[in-house]
C-alpha cells in the first residue's frame, strides 16, 4: 500500500507540473479569450485541482480521527465531480473547435452529457449524507456504494459521446489531420483501467493531464499548418503536401483549382479590412458547404485559395466551378454584407512528374484567363476603381 502511495504522489505531482508547462507554452494563445481557449483553460486548471485533491486524499487515506474522515469524504466529493465537469468541458470544447465557436451548436450537442453529468453530481453531493455512492469507514478508508456503477456509466458515456460528435464530423467535413480525438481520450482510458486493474493505485488523473497535454500539442500543430482567420490549410500544410502529391499523383487523378476573390482590394478600400476579413471567412465557408468530403481546400495567399481533388476529372472540376458558383450566387442574394462576392477560377489535373511550384502556376495560369475575360466582360469594373456591387 505504501507503494502505491509513493506511485500515485509522483503521478499526481508530475500531472501538476505537466499542467503549468501547458499554461506557460500556450499563455500567448490563451490570452486570446475565445470560448475554446476559455473552455480549455477552465479544463486545465480544474484537472490540477483535481490532482492536487487526489494527492491530498490519498495521503490521509486510512486515518480513523473523525475531523481528517470528514475531510476525505469532502475531498473524495469534490474530486468525483470535478471528473464528470471535466468530461463535460472536454465535449464543449472538441465542440467549440469542430464548429468554430459557435455557441448555440455547443450548447445544443453538448446538453446530452451536461444533463446526466449534472444530475450524477447532484447526486454526489447528497452522497455526503446518504452515502449511496461511496463513504468513509470509522477507520477511514474509502468504500464504493451500490450506487457507484451509476458514475462509471455517466462518465464513460460522456467520453463515448464526444468520440460520436468527431466521426460525425468526420463523416459531414472530412478528416482533421492535427486533431485525433484518441489523443485525449486515450491517456484517460489508460489511467483508469489502471486504477481497476490494481485496485488503490490510482492515476486516473494524472491521465487526463498527459491527455489535456496532448490536445495542447495538437492545437500548437494544427496552428502551423492552418489559416487563423478562415480554419483552412495554410501555405505551409501545401509545401508539406508536395510528397504525397507526387506519390498519389503516379496512382489517381488529382485535380486543382485555384479560386480569387474579384475586386477584392476594393471590399477592404470602401468597407474596411474588417469586411475583408469577413469576405474571405464567407468564402471559406462557401467551399465547406459546396465541396465534397476529401477535398483540400487551402487559403494560399491572401484573397487566393486551391483546392485540390483526388480522383479529379475535368467534368468533376466543372462541376465543382459550378457548385461553388451557385453557392456564391445564394450567398450574394440573401446575405446582409455590405458587399457581394464574385470569383475568378484556375482550373487543372496534375501531371506526372510536375513538381508543385508547376502545378500551382498552371492553376494560375488558367485562372488568369478567367480573370481577363471577367474584366472585359465588365469593363466597368476597373482594378484601380475603388467602387464596387454592393448589397442595397
Amino acid at each position: 500500500m505504501q507503494l502505491h502511495l509513493y506511485a500515485i504522489c509522483a503521478a499526481d505531482i508530475m500531472g501538476c507540473i505537466l499542467l503549468m508547462l501547458v499554461f506557460v507554452c500556450l499563455r500567448t494563445r490563451l490570452a486570446n479569450h475565445t470560448l475554446k481557449n476559455r473552455i480549455f483553460t477552465y479544463s486545465t486548471l480544474l484537472c490540477a485541482v483535481a490532482c492536487l485533491g487526489d494527492l491530498a486524499v490519498w495521503s490521509i487515506d486510512g486515518n480513523p480521527s473523525v475531523p481528517v474522515r470528514a475531510i476525505a469524504l469532502a475531498l473524495d466529493t469534490v474530486i468525483y465531480i470535478l471528473f464528470l465537469a471535466v468530461v463535460v468541458l472536454w465535449n464543449a470544447f472538441l465542440c467549440a473547435h469542430l464548429y468554430r465557436n459557435d455557441q448555440a451548436t455547443i450548447i445544443r450537442k453538448t446538453l446530452p452529457v451536461l444533463i446526466p453529468a449534472g444530475t450524477v453530481c447532484i447526486l454526489t453531493l447528497l452522497n455526503l449524507r446518504f452515502s449511496f455512492l461511496f463513504s468513509i469507514d470509522g477507520q477511514g478508508w474509502f468504500h464504493y456504494g451500490p450506487v457507484f456503477p451509476l458514475y462509471h456509466l455517466v462518465a464513460a458515456y460522456g467520453l463515448a459521446y464526444s468520440i460520436v460528435v468527431y466521426h460525425r464530423f468526420l463523416k459531414e467535413n472530412g478528416h482533421l489531420e492535427f486533431f485525433p480525438v484518441s489523443v485525449f481520450l486515450f491517456p484517460i482510458i489508460l489511467g483508469y483501467l489502471v486504477h481497476i486493474i490494481v485496485p488503490g493505485l490510482s492515476v486516473g488523473w494524472a491521465g487526463t493531464a498527459i491527455g489535456i497535454a496532448g490536445i495542447a500539442l495538437c492545437l500548437q500543430n494544427e496552428l502551423s499548418f492552418t489559416d487563423d482567420l478562415t480554419g483552412l490549410y495554410n501555405r505551409t500544410y501545401l509545401d508539406c503536401l508536395e510528397d504525397l502529391l507526387v506519390k498519389k499523383g503516379k496512382r489517381t487523378r488529382i485535380g486543382g483549382l485555384m479560386v480569387d476573390v474579384n475586386m477584392f482590394k476594393n471590399i477592404n478600400d470602401s468597407f474596411g479590412h474588417v469586411a475583408g476579413d469577413s469576405a474571405l471567412v464567407d468564402l471559406a465557408n462557401i467551399f465547406r458547404s459546396t465541396m465534397k468530403v476529401g477535398t483540400i481546400v487551402i487559403r494560399y495567399a491572401g484573397d487566393e485559395f486551391i483546392l485540390l481533388t483526388a480522383n479529379a476529372s475535368k467534368e468533376e472540376l466543372e462541376r465543382q466551378i459550378e457548385a461553388i458558383g451557385r453557392g456564391v450566387e445564394q450567398f450574394n442574394a440573401s446575405n446582409s454584407r455590405p458587399y457581394m462576392l464574385s470569383l475568378s477560377y484556375g482550373m487543372g489535373l496534375y501531371e506526372t512528374g510536375m513538381s508543385m511550384d508547376q502545378f500551382i502556376k498552371k492553376l494560375d495560369a488558367s485562372m488568369y484567363g478567367f480573370k481577363k475575360a471577367f474584366y472585359q466582360a465588365h469593363p466597368e469594373l476597373s482594378r484601380r476603381q475603388s467602387d464596387l456591387p454592393v448589397c442595397e
